[in-house]
């Protein structure tokens, strides 16, 4: 089989497009098409990384007359070679311990003690990771933040785990394994008996050099590490496609910004600096993607571009900035609703009675108007917009007039409208005031004066009541403070009287103490 054919079979085989393997070479994928056509040949530095790609030996890849390339069967057995390494790490940590003293055991177990440690205090920097990471996701709602979160912490951990037992097991490998297991032999060849002194001399140097330990390093290439090493790669590309999904979410966000920002110019809306901000938005958030993925698929980077796009969208987010401010300072704000309609006006005839009372909470909404046509009756007229409120009165049995207003639910479309005809006129106006009502009350001047002497006198009524209520609060408060106080005293003049007991029983002790020495002293006289 020809090489051109090998070279064909092996990339097919080993899922490679021509694209891939030449970006691998660092070739042009035009090359790669010229070598499996077989107009012309690879170099040498080339032939010798297609070998290590495709695991297998330059006689296989170059020879014509081998027709079927095995490879390497270590790549086979995977979980052989890993339980046989463990084996062997094993084997050679008893053998060092059996040579070594008990002074360098304690040094080992000092030194990995120490590794553990620092291991151990990286764990902060990735809780910090972790605790920053989950703000960002928690910015997209509880639910899918928990979701992201969790997906996040548990490749953050597993990596950290993972690189952790690597570090771990190489440092072990490198300061205690490699450094202890050495051959310490005694190569000293034999010496000549002759009688020159001179030849005595430099024997016995040189006898006195190979008595001294020789230190032969031995090299052990364990595919474990190899191994885990690729699980900590795909960890960390797991973990940097969780860092990749808010950029992912926002370009979608910019999208469908970028799309409504255009119909809107079709409604007399726009906003270059906004449509500006939009779009380097979508480039820096295009750049950012590109080099997550390419990290994750091991593709090379077209520095110069990428720089130059980042650049770009950089100083478009500046330009689109200062535009925006200015469009903003140049609109013009009306303090008055959006609406040029006269507002809906609901109208109410009631009876004037003995008591009526009127009841609004919208006081500064209320202006008192005289006909003295309405002879004992009160008319009340109540503006308002119908498609943001509802209004209605109520004359209940109490005899009040009370007035109540409900804002109804304002429909998306109705919003955009309504913002949509100011921004394209450079204005905004006070939307609050769209729910705002007013009420108007029409009375004789002497039902007005009856009607206020009645208010006067319900809120003369209801500040008595308040009166009456908190000082019948206060007075209960009084009463539980004394009687407090009563039980207070009652338990100090108990403790009172057990401290004059107490003191009475000292007494009577120091009493019989100098009774008792006093007889002690007459015994010691006599």
């Amino acid at each position: 089989m020809k090489f051109s054919e090998k070279l064909q079979t092996l990339r097919k085989e080993n899922k490679l497009s021509q694209e891939k393997l030449a970006d691998m070479l660092d070739v042009s994928r035009q090359a790669v098409s010229k070598w499996e056509s077989g107009q012309t040949y690879p170099e040498m530095d080339k032939l010798l990384s297609m070998c290590k790609i495709f695991n297998c030996t330059l006689d296989e890849l170059t020879n014509d007359e081998i027709t079927e390339i095995k490879g390497n069967n270590k790549s086979k057995n995977i979980g052989n070679n890993l339980i046989d390494e463990m084996l062997e790490i094993i084997n050679r940590t008893c053998s060092v311990f059996r040579k070594i003293s008990m002074k360098d055991i304690i040094k080992i177990i000092f030194e990995m003690s120490l590794v553990i440690i620092l291991l151990l205090i990286f764990r902060i920097s990735i809780e910090f990771i972790y605790n920053s990471a989950r703000d960002i996701f928690m910015n997209f709602g509880s639910q899918i933040g928990n979701i992201f979160s969790s997906i996040f912490r548990f490749v953050l951990i597993v990596s950290y785990l993972i690189l952790s037992i690597i570090i771990f097991v190489y440092i072990y490998k490198i300061r205690v394994l490699d450094y202890y297991d050495n051959l310490y032999t005694d190569t000293r060849p034999n010496v000549k008996q002759g009688s020159n002194n001179i030849n005595n001399k430099n024997n016995q140097d040189e006898n006195n050099n190979y008595n001294e330990k020789i230190i032969i390093k031995k090299e052990h290439n364990y595919t474990i590490f190899n191994t885990l090493g690729t699980i900590v790669m795909v960890f960390i590309k797991a973990f940097i496609f969780c860092m990749s999904i808010p950029f992912i979410i926002s370009l979608l966000f910019l999208f469908a910004s970028f799309i409504l920002s255009i119909i809107l110019i079709f409604k007399g809306v726009f906003y270059f600096g906004i449509i500006l901000g939009i779009i380097s938005c979508i480039i820096l958030n295009l750049v950012i993607i590109e080099l997550i993925f390419n990290f994750i698929f091991s593709r090379k980077n077209s520095l110069k571009r990428i720089f130059l796009m980042f650049i770009i969208s950089l100083s478009g987010i500046g330009i689109a900035i200062g535009i925006t401010m200015w469009d903003a300072a140049n609109i013009n704000y009306i303090n008055t609703a959006p609406l040029s309609s006269e507002k809906d006006v609901y109208e109410v005839t009631y009876e004037m009675r003995d008591n009526t009372l009127f009841l609004a909470p919208y006081h500064d909404n209320t202006v008192f108007y005289i006909d003295e046509s309405l002879g004992n009756s009160i008319k009340l007229e109540i503006k308002y917009y119908e498609k943001y409120s509802e209004v209605f009165a109520i004359y209940d049995e109490e005899n009040a007039i009370n007035v109540y207003s409900n804002s109804k639910n304002l429909s998306f479309k109705r919003t955009m409208d309504l913002l949509i005809e100011d921004l394209s006129k450079k204005q905004l106006h006070n939307y609050d005031e769209l729910y705002d009502i007013e009420i108007n009350i029409y009375t004789t001047s002497q039902v007005q004066e009856k009607l206020f002497d009645n208010n006067q006198k319900y809120r003369d009524q209801i500040a008595e009541e308040h009166y009456n209520s908190m000082l019948q609060h206060y007075d209960d408060q009084i009463y539980e403070y004394q009687n407090k106080i009563a039980e207070l005293e009652e338990e100090n003049y108990n403790l009172e009287m057990e401290k004059e007991e107490l003191q009475l029983e000292i007494e009577e002790y120091q009493r019989k103490i100098e009774e008792y020495v006093n007889s002690i002293n007459d015994l010691l006289n006599n």
